[in-house]
């Protein structure tokens, strides 16, 4: 986004969906940027279809989402990566868990925007 219409165009959109994914959230999950144009969101006691479903509703929001910018409006799409913590992530050690965990969302991220934008995955599966 900063490449093609600068950094102050980016930051506001960059807040946009920010907003957007905090009033897809629960009160009880958390929503960080997590560097450059990425966010990670840690939805407690979700499953993978439950992770799936939240993705598919940041998706549509983003998607309906007029974003006005200096350079008018702009219509973006995003690409998603989700893993669900399963017993076997990490060594108990919750700093391992976490790593782990993001490894498999950063990974998912690269296939979801391989496969194109408006698509989450996980685990091989897509959300449109």
């Amino acid at each position: 986004m900063n490449d093609n219409c600068g950094h102050a165009c980016g930051d506001l959109v960059l807040s946009d969906v920010a907003k957007l994914i905090k009033t897809t959230a629960r009160v009880s999950d958390v929503v960080g940027r997590y560097g450059g144009d990425e966010f990670v969101v840690i939805l407690s006691n979700t499953d993978e279809d439950a992770a799936l479903s939240f993705a598919r509703r940041v998706i549509e929001k983003v998607n309906k989402h007029s974003f006005i910018t200096p350079l008018g409006r702009l219509e973006i799409g995003v690409s998603l990566g989700v893993s669900v913590w399963q017993p076997d992530n990490g060594n108990g050690n919750l700093e391992e868990r976490m790593r782990v965990l993001l490894q498999q969302a950063d990974m998912a991220l690269l296939e979801s925007k391989r496969q194109g934008r408006n698509r989450a995955t996980i685990g091989g599966k897509h959300a449109r």
